[in-house]
């Protein structure tokens, strides 16, 4: 089977390259790797790389510093870095300055690791699919002004149905530029509030509609944002949805789709028609569409938050030991 992804490994240490070889020998990748960021930049121009994993702490070069480069000679290429708890600060940083992707702590867990570059080269290939449906787009604007200036009785019809081929085609690349603004959202630390308003703005702007999001709970979802209120849709349209695993039509006008991560239920993703109407068919392929990635969102601010309490705690205990240690 060939390989449609390559992988870059790097990382002065070779039992370090070799931990990560065996980390994706099953996985359909390409793997290079290099011992340095130098050897790295060299790899790098010598192969379509689709993914970077590079070591922080190296001779010379460091991780950050290198990825920069990377990030100058190849701006598609997804980058990860690999730290320790006494580089994260800096690795944040350097993750808000667009030079970084992602960090992973080490001692690493590897299947938490195989699901990142999952999930990350799943944006690396969202924004390729972006950048090809942009030239198809233009293609067709071309072919519509073409079909203008010809004979008008012979194009009218083939005038309308590219018109409908256009229409289509710009609510698919809305479509993509919308996953791409969540997808740009999902490279950088957010709280829970500000990803779900994030996702009701791009839906809107796509569909026109009104949107909103319910966060799962004990008893009935909860409105978490959006303009639609709660009581608008019936508790058996979420049971309906969350058991056909997909949209569920409310009385009122209201489609639902389960936003679930794994085995887990997060929440609800809604869009309401106009005048008691269901929204359309196109719309409502759209609002599935999004469930994924919007769940892929939710879950990484959660993740986010805990990772937040979890440093808090960290740094209390270490605060405890020092006046311990002080006594």
């Amino acid at each position: 089977m060939e390989s449609m992804h390559t992988l870059l490994l790097v990382d002065d240490e070779p039992a370090v390259l070799n931990a990560l070889r065996r980390v994706f020998h099953r996985a359909p990748y390409t793997i290079l790797t290099a011992a340095s960021g130098e050897d790295g930049m060299a790899m790098l121009a010598a192969h379509d790389v689709s993914l970077i994993l590079s070591d922080q702490r190296m001779p010379g070069m460091i991780g950050a510093e290198f990825l920069r480069h990377a990030r100058e000679q190849s701006p598609g290429t997804m980058r990860v870095i690999l730290t320790g708890h006494a580089d994260v600060d800096a690795t944040v940083q350097a993750i808000n300055e667009g030079g970084v992707h992602r960090y992973l702590l080490k001692p690493w867990d590897d299947d938490d690791l195989r699901r990142l570059v999952v999930e990350l080269l799943e944006l690396h290939d969202l924004r390729r699919d972006n950048d090809r449906l942009q030239a198809e787009l233009r293609l067709r604007n071309r072919e519509l002004e073409a079909s203008n200036s010809s004979l008008e009785g012979q194009v009218a019809e083939r005038t309308t149905e590219l018109r409908l081929a256009h229409d289509e085609l710009q609510l698919r690349v809305a479509e993509l530029e919308g996953r791409d603004r969540i997808a740009q959202h999902l490279l950088q630390v957010h709280g829970l509030q500000d990803t779900l308003d994030l996702l009701v703005r791009v839906i809107v702007d796509i569909l026109g509609l009104p949107v909103s999001v319910w966060m799962a709970a004990k008893g009935a979802p909860e409105l978490a944002a959006g303009g639609t209120p709660t009581a608008a849709v019936a508790d058996a349209t979420f049971d309906r949805a969350y058991r056909a695993g997909g949209p569920a039509q409310d009385p009122g006008g209201m489609v639902v789709v389960p936003l679930v991560r794994g085995d887990e239920v997060l929440g609800f993703l809604g869009a309401e028609g106009q005048a008691g109407e269901p929204p359309s068919a196109s719309h409502q392929r759209v609002l599935g569409a999004f469930a994924p990635q919007a769940a892929m969102a939710i879950s990484d601010a959660l993740l986010q938050a805990d990772f937040g309490a979890w440093r808090r705690e960290l740094d209390s205990v270490l605060r405890d030991v020092d006046t311990a240690r002080l006594r």
